[in-house]
């Protein structure tokens, strides 16, 4: 992996792989690691969703396993969520009329957490079973 801001990806092949940059720190790793298993479970191949709206819902991701497992979300991650849903509030309201464009922000991260929130029910009993078996 190359580039300073290039920590991890996702790759689907077809299957999904997720690699990360071999220099994180441990708890850099658990958040990027967290991160591109959202994308892994979130986003498969013919995935529609926005760029901005991909990043959004991994970040959600990655933030509900941080609270589940107890451990503080890094600074990176909220500025990372927060210039990403910036960037996904602009693109979806880019057109609309000034009245409109709260009742679409709220969409949006309505839209985005369901999807992230149905995902995060559905896989957290067996992430729980992996990591907490002996």
């Amino acid at each position: 992996i190359n580039g300073a801001a290039l920590f991890g990806f996702c790759r689907y092949n077809p299957n999904p792989e997720i690699h990360l940059a071999r220099n994180l720190k441990d708890t850099q790793m658990l958040s990027v690691g967290g991160h591109e298993f959202g994308h892994a479970i979130l986003h498969g191949v013919g995935c529609d969703k926005s760029t901005h709206r991909k990043e959004v819902e991994a970040d959600m991701f990655v933030i509900l396993l941080d609270l589940h497992f107890g451990l503080d979300i890094e600074n990176t991650r909220k500025n990372h969520l927060k210039d990403n849903f910036d960037a996904l509030v602009r693109e979806v309201t880019k057109d609309a009329k000034s009245e409109e464009v709260e009742k679409l922000r709220q969409k949006a991260i309505a839209d985005a957490y369901e999807d992230v929130n149905k995902a995060f029910r559905e896989h957290i009993d067996g992430i729980d079973k992996m990591i907490l078996a002996e």
